[in-house]
C-alpha cells in the first residue's frame, strides 16, 4: 500500500489509504492534522513529496494547523489545493525558509457550497477589499460613538459651509477672487469694520481671523484704487505691483462685506487694467466676482453691458461655447439686445462659422477694451483665412490682395515687411508693419522668386505643413 507521512500533534504516523486519516491510536478522525506531502505534491515533478527534512519545521506546523480547520473530506481537498498553491509560490520565490510561518495567515476553509465562513469567494473578496478601504480612510464617528470634540468640529465645519453658501453667488465669486477656501474659512458671516488708515498694503492670504486694525475702511479703499490707476498710467510702478495692491483692496472689501456700487467701481477699474495688460487669468477672477455684484445691485451701474460683453469675449477666447450660451440665456431680453452684447454674439457667430470676412469687419467696430480680448481671436481667424486663400488661389496671389483680405493696411513689399519696416502712412503699428511682419514670419509666407509683390502659394503651403 501507499504509505505517507502525516504530521500530527503526536509526531509522524503511518497510514495505508490516502482517503482515510488515522488518529495516533489508529482510529479514524473527522478532524485531523494535515499532510505536508499532499500539500506540496505539485512542487516536484511527478507529484512525489520530498523528504521532511527538506522543508522548514515551521511550515510543517503551518500545514498541520491549516488542516485542523477542516471537518469534511471536501474541505480537506480544497485546503490541500490551496496549500499546494501557497507552498509552490513560496518555493519558486525562494521564500520557504525566510517566511515566518508562525504568523503567516492560514487559508480560509471552503465548504461544499463554495462559501468561505458562510460567504461565497466573491463575497469574501469584497469584504476584504472593504476592510482595506476602511483602514485607509480616517476614522469617522456618528451617533453615540462621536466624541464631544468631533461633534464640535463637525458643527463648526457646518457653520462655515452655511456662511459660504449664505450669499448665493458670493460663495463662487469669493473662491475665484481670493484663490480658494484658505481665506474664506477665516471670514465670518458678520462684517468686520476696518480702522486702518494706511493705503499701501501687500496682499497676503489670511492665516487667522482678520484684525480690524489691519483692514482699511471703504473710503480709504476707494481713494487708494484711484491712486493705483494714476500710478499705472504714469508707469510709476509695474503691473505686478499694481495687481498685488488691487488684490489686497479686494480682500479688504470682502472682509467687510462691501458689495455696493463703490465696490463695483473698484472692481471695474481693476478689470480694465488687467485687460490692458493681457492678464486674462486675473481678469477672469475679477469678472466672476463682478457677475455676483451686478446681480445684487441691479440698475445701479451703467457699465454692466460693457463687462458682460468682455465676459462673452473671454468665453470665446477659451472656446467655451457652453458658458457663452448659458450667460446669454441668463440675460434679460433688453440686455441681450444691447449693442455691446449683440456685437459679441455676432462675433461668436462669425467664429463658429469660420467667417473671417465678417469677423475682421466686426473686429474693427469692437467697442471699449473688447479688442484686448479679441486680438488673440483675430490672429486665429487670420491664420484660418490664410489657409483658405492659399488653397483657393494658385500658383500665386498678389501681396496687396492677401494683406487686404487678412485685415492689414500696409502696402509695402514683402521683403520690407519681413524686416519689420513700417509704412510711413500707417495708422496703427499693430495693424500695419509690425503686425504684418510678425504674421508673415510666423505663417512662413514666401514671395515668388523675382517678384516681391506676389506670394508663392505652393511654397507657403509646404512651409505651413512643415510647421
Amino acid at each position: 500500500s501507499d504509505v505517507r507521512t502525516e504530521w500530527g500533534a503526536g509526531g509522524a504516523h503511518a497510514y495505508s489509504q490516502p482517503g482515510s486519516v488515522q488518529s495516533p491510536r489508529g482510529h479514524p478522525s473527522s478532524r485531523s492534522a494535515g499532510k505536508l506531502g499532499d500539500a506540496v505534491g505539485a512542487v516536484k515533478p511527478g507529484g512525489a513529496a520530498p523528504a521532511s527534512n527538506q522543508w522548514p519545521p515551521k511550515l510543517q506546523l503551518f500545514v498541520e494547523r491549516a488542516f485542523k480547520q477542516c471537518i469534511t473530506e471536501y474541505e480537506r481537498e480544497c485546503m490541500q489545493t490551496t496549500l499546494k498553491g501557497v507552498i509552490q509560490y513560496m518555493s519558486v520565490s525562494s521564500k520557504l525558509w525566510s517566511t515566518d510561518w508562525d504568523t503567516y495567515p492560514l487559508p480560509r476553509v471552503a465548504n461544499a457550497s463554495g462559501k468561505v465562513d458562510g460567504r461565497t469567494a466573491k463575497q469574501q473578496q469584497m469584504a476584504e477589499a472593504q476592510k482595506k478601504k476602511k483602514r485607509k480612510m480616517p476614522l469617522m464617528h456618528s451617533g453615540e460613538d462621536e466624541t464631544h470634540q468631533e461633534k464640535e468640529a463637525r458643527e463648526k465645519r457646518h457653520r462655515r459651509f452655511m456662511d459660504m453658501e449664505g450669499g448665493g453667488s458670493k460663495c463662487t465669486t469669493t473662491t475665484n477672487q481670493l484663490g480658494g477656501d484658505e481665506d474664506q474659512k477665516f471670514i465670518s458671516s458678520e462684517a468686520v469694520v476696518g480702522t486702518c488708515m494706511d493705503m499701501d498694503k501687500t496682499y497676503t492670504r489670511l492665516q487667522s481671523v482678520p484684525d480690524p486694525d489691519k483692514v482699511r475702511p471703504e473710503r480709504v479703499l476707494a481713494r487708494w484704487a484711484e491712486r493705483l490707476k494714476e500710478k499705472y498710467e504714469s508707469e510709476e510702478h509695474d503691473w505686478e505691483w499694481v495687481t498685488d495692491q488691487f488684490k489686497a483692496v479686494r480682500q479688504d472689501l470682502h472682509i467687510q462685506h462691501i458689495r455696493n456700487a463703490q465696490a463695483i467701481t473698484i472692481y471695474e477699474s481693476n478689470g480694465r487694467l488687467a485687460l490692458l495688460e493681457d492678464d486674462f487669468a486675473e481678469f477672469y477672477k475679477i469678472q466672476s466676482y463682478l457677475a455676483g455684484l451686478y446681480s445684487e445691485n441691479a440698475g445701479e451701474t451703467e457699465n454692466e453691458p460693457e463687462f458682460l460683453a468682455y465676459r462673452l469675449f473671454y468665453w470665446m477666447l477659451n472656446n467655451n461655447t457652453l458658458d457663452f450660451t448659458k450667460d446669454v440665456r441668463a440675460m434679460p431680453k433688453d440686455l441681450q439686445q444691447h449693442e455691446f452684447i449683440a456685437h459679441a454674439r455676432k462675433v461668436h457667430e462669425a467664429i463658429e462659422l469660420s467667417d473671417y470676412v465678417t469677423f475682421l469687419r466686426l473686429y474693427e467696430t469692437t467697442a471699449n477694451l473688447g479688442t484686448c480680448i479679441a486680438k488673440p481671436l483675430r490672429e486665429r481667424m487670420r491664420l484660418k483665412a490664410l489657409r483658405v486663400v492659399l488653397r483657393a488661389y494658385k500658383p500665386s496671389v498678389p501681396l496687396s490682395f492677401l494683406q487686404h483680405t487678412l485685415g492689414f493696411k500696409v502696402r509695402d513689399a514683402l521683403d520690407d515687411m519681413l524686416n519689420k519696416t513700417c509704412s510711413d502712412d500707417s495708422d496703427d503699428d499693430d495693424d500695419d508693419g509690425e503686425g504684418w511682419a510678425e504674421f508673415a514670419t510666423s505663417s512662413c509666407i514666401q514671395s515668388v522668386s523675382g517678384d516681391l509683390e506676389s506670394v508663392d502659394v505652393k511654397a507657403t503651403l509646404e512651409a505651413l505643413a512643415a510647421q
